[in-house]
């Protein structure tokens, strides 16, 4: 069923969307004047087309705000059922470590070598079966992510150049002058620069960026040194500190500015590594214990959560279909959350021996890849939830029916 407005008690300019969806996404064009606030939903995610934020409402967090003044268009889609099953064993196609994992969320997914070579790993069918590709140029590449149709791959090694992935071949990149690589992460800035930042793990380095699919690669500013965890979300970029938790954003991934907030304080040192943003809320783990930071404020202020086990370091955190997913190098080795705050074990304990370092969600899947030698790979599926009813209004009453 589609979308219908409703005029409100304030007059024609205030118009409240709302629909069921039985099957598929939903559409709905709306003014670029204003933010929308969520009245009502079940089981949807809201994701808009240019300011990138995507958002699942769960009861805890009602009346959310999606979309900001530069948005003109809502997508609803169905939020998948939570990831709580044991884990299917698929085969990566040579035996070595593996680091990095990305998806272009529509069946095609590449993972990248956490050894010395050339062997990466392309599966076309949602992880289930993988191939070998050969790379260009042979490298640790433990960064990898997907944007404007291709993969680019960085190595963790300064003086390296990037690899770049169209779906079939391989070929170099620009060189990125960093001493490791840490994450990469990639945004359409303002709809209309698509933009890949890689993080700075070095202890006097800015992160690099390039809006030319990894032809070229510049120097950011402003940000501090050790620069680790990255992510792209809500409208920009974020980076945290691996040691010290120091947060900072950008819209453009050139120019960066301190968020004033800090994961922990600055003098508490837990190797901030890896950085996710979906519900409204950005999640920082670390490589040192199994505490968490979420943010609700884009950075301004953080709150630490603790994850339900023993195990000591956690990898890595991703979200999609309406869930984070934080995998532990230990078992049972992962854990998903809809509001970054409570957590349930994800997987299998019997999954766990393949000690995973990187994660991604994409079309329906998760898969994920291990630092340890050899050929496994973990993938579990999430259905999506239907049907999905949702309602949402303007913020304020300026928009235009």
């Amino acid at each position: 069923q589609g979308f219908q407005g409703n005029q409100g008690s304030q007059g024609s300019n205030y118009k409240t969307y709302s629909g069921l969806i039985s099957s598929g996404t939903q559409s709905i064009t709306v003014p670029s004047t204003t933010a929308y606030e969520v009245l009502s939903e079940t089981g949807a995610i809201f994701t808009t087309n240019v300011s990138g934020k995507s958002v699942s409402v769960q009861p805890s967090m009602s009346r959310l705000l999606i979309g900001s003044g530069s948005d003109t268009q809502i997508t609803v889609s169905a939020q998948t059922q939570p990831p709580n099953f044991t884990a299917t064993t698929t085969t990566l196609p040579t035996s070595q470590l593996w680091y990095g994992i990305a998806t272009d969320g529509a069946g095609n997914w590449v993972a990248t070598p956490g050894t010395a070579g050339t062997a990466a790993a392309v599966s076309t069918n949602n992880g289930t079966t993988w191939s070998a590709s050969t790379m260009a140029t042979t490298g640790v590449y433990q960064a990898v992510a997907y944007g404007n149709s291709v993969w680019i791959a960085v190595a963790a090694s300064s003086g390296t150049a990037c690899q770049v992935y169209n779906g079939s071949t391989w070929s170099n990149g620009g060189t990125v002058a960093i001493a490791s690589a840490g994450q990469l992460a990639y945004g359409n800035v303002g709809g209309t620069t698509p933009t890949f930042v890689v993080s700075n793990p070095n202890t006097s380095g800015q992160p690099y960026w390039s809006t030319n699919n990894g032809t070229t690669w510049t120097a950011g500013t402003g940000l501090g040194a050790n620069n680790s965890g990255l992510a792209y979300g809500n409208g920009k970029f974020m980076a945290v500190q691996g040691n010290g938790g120091n947060c900072y954003t950008s819209t453009d991934g050139k120019t960066w500015s301190s968020t004033g907030g800090t994961l922990l304080g600055a003098s508490v040192n837990y190797n901030w590594q890896s950085l996710a943003y979906g519900n409204g809320r950005w999640v920082a783990v670390n490589g040192t214990n199994a505490i968490i930071c979420v943010s609700t404020n884009d950075g301004a202020s953080w709150t630490a959560v603790r994850l339900p086990t023993s195990t000591t370091t956690s990898n890595s955190v991703a979200f999609g279909g309406g869930y984070f997913v934080v995998t532990i190098a230990g078992s049972p080795f992962a854990f998903y959350s809809a509001d970054g705050y409570n957590w349930e074990f994800a997987i299998s304990p019997a999954a766990s021996t393949t000690r995973p370092t990187g994660i991604a969600y994409g079309n329906g899947y998760w898969n994920t890849v291990a630092n340890a030698s050899g050929t496994a790979n973990y993938q579990w599926a999430s259905n999506s939830l239907y049907p999905v009813s949702y309602s949402i209004k303007p913020t304020y009453y300026n928009a235009t029916s």
